[in-house]
């Protein structure tokens, strides 16, 4: 055999030589668990990569380096070239106080030939997912809403900044720009189902409460089965920071941009609000508010202008001129009895996430999207001082005198009016529905949002009682 045989000989070895790896753990799928197959490539200049379970290994002479999964964005090559870039985006510190955030920082592994590129693109991308390593890829075809005049209006430019994310993994983007109030409800609602693998909201979280009654309004049940992807782009971001608290990440397009490629999926707890037979229910999926946090919220609307700015303003002066509210909250855990508060109340909020906006207020820090109840925050009698700290310092709520937390999968609220001209507002998901007795529902993993939770399943948690709980 002459010596160009040989090496394309030694070429076609290398490029199918895999060695597959038994991994003895099981991977999480979010369905079921199976084995974990790796795999091993020999590639040019003494190059190995390592298929691993969580990570990928790249292992040069003199140099070896462990990638986490959750740091890659994805992966892609040019049709003319044998190289592989890997997009990673590690987490670093930016600036003096040390702030963390996603920065990209792409790695090129040159391969013998085209095939073994898609080989180990394909094996990459699969392993990411939680799939097997050789199973052939689905295009997946996300729709993506974005609301130009959202907050400070810049959701078109966070999408531009972060499409390139979003398209790493080969998905098809189906782009629509929400042109006035109640659109994305009406994209969704009449949307074909078949034609998405999943929803991808670029705005605040009014634009997220829009998709959600579409989807329960879609004739196609379903629908609710897509999961939902949030990328924060307006003033109200209390989804994308939770689900960027939940798994652990800095909060920022970026971030959240990677939690919708992982392929990761949490089931999302709704929650039907009825007020009375002859009205349609609200579908809700973050919290309910009545008192301080709704007015804030609310009558806030006006410096729209000022970005989360506005929240801080109106903090400042609702706690200058606080609020006091009388009513009754009637509420239950499972088939607990249907226990009841009946006083004054200066703040009500019902969370089924753990954030109120994007760093603001953190009112339960152990609840998960996918629990089964809700956590009730009543505050009764705090002093000024005591809300100061508690809101302007974004600490958790659960600290001043007069408060108390309870758990429900049902309960009623039941308002009294403050004065004629200005009874009060009830805030569901940033949106005000009619003042007036409201009763909630919590449906479990109804739908499904994208993203990992690594707080502890809610099975494994200690059941708390639905006592009222001094904190």
């Amino acid at each position: 055999m002459n010596p160009t045989t040989m090496q394309q000989q030694t070429i076609a070895n290398t490029t199918i030589q895999q060695q597959q790896i038994i991994a003895t753990t099981t991977i999480s799928t979010g369905v079921s668990s199976s084995k974990f197959v790796g795999k091993e490539f020999e590639l040019p200049l003494a190059t190995k990569v390592l298929i691993n379970e969580g990570h990928l290994k790249i292992v040069r002479p003199q140099q070896s380096k462990c990638i986490p999964y959750a740091d890659i964005g994805g992966a892609t090559f040019e049709n003319c070239s044998f190289v592989l870039t890997i997009h990673v985006f590690p987490i670093v510190s930016m600036g003096m106080c040390g702030s963390k955030q996603r920065v990209q920082s792409d790695i090129k592994i040159p391969c013998c030939n085209k095939r073994q590129v898609e080989i180990l693109r394909l094996n990459l991308l699969n392993a990411m997912e939680y799939k097997p390593l050789d199973a052939p890829r689905q295009r997946r075809h996300l729709l993506i809403l974005i609301n130009p005049f959202s907050g400070t209006k810049q959701a078109p430019k966070v999408f531009e900044s972060i499409r390139n994310i979003l398209e790493m993994r080969g998905a098809t983007l189906h782009i629509q720009q929400t042109v006035r109030p109640n659109h994305a409800y009406e994209i969704v609602k009449e949307m074909c189902v078949e034609n998405y693998d999943g929803i991808v909201t670029i705005s605040g979280d009014g634009l997220l409460s829009e998709v959600v009654q579409g989807v329960m309004q879609n004739p196609n049940t379903e629908t609710v089965k897509l999961p939902i992807g949030v990328i924060p782009g307006g003033t109200g971001n209390a989804v994308a920071y939770s689900m960027c608290y939940y798994a652990q990440e800095p909060f920022d397009a970026v971030s959240c941009a990677l939690l919708v490629n992982s392929g990761e999926v949490t089931p999302l707890d709704l929650a039907e609000v009825t007020q009375g037979d002859d009205k349609p229910p609200v579908w809700a999926f973050s919290g309910l508010y009545w008192g301080l946090i709704a007015d804030i919220d609310l009558e806030s609307e006006v410096c729209r202008a000022c970005g989360s700015l506005r929240n801080d303003i109106y903090s400042v002066l609702r706690i200058a001129n606080l609020r006091r509210y009388s009513g009754v909250l009637h509420y239950k855990l499972g088939d607990s009895p249907m226990q009841t508060i009946d006083g004054e109340f200066t703040l009500l909020a019902a969370v089924n996430l753990s954030w109120v906006d994007s760093g603001g207020v953190l009112i339960s820090p152990t609840v998960r999207p996918d629990c089964g109840y809700w956590d009730i925050f009543i505050m009764q009698s705090p002093s000024r001082f005591e809300m100061i700290l508690a809101l302007l310092a974004g600490n958790s709520l659960d600290k001043p005198s007069g408060s108390i937390t309870v758990r429900a999968s049902e309960f009623t609220i039941e308002p009294k009016s403050r004065t004629a001209s200005n009874p009060g507002h009830v805030d569901v998901d940033g949106e005000e529905i009619p003042f007036g007795p409201t009763k909630v529902c919590v449906k479990k993993g109804m739908a499904s949002i994208m993203g990992r939770c690594t707080l502890p399943p809610a099975g494994s948690q200690k059941v708390v009682s639905s006592q009222p709980l001094p904190c």
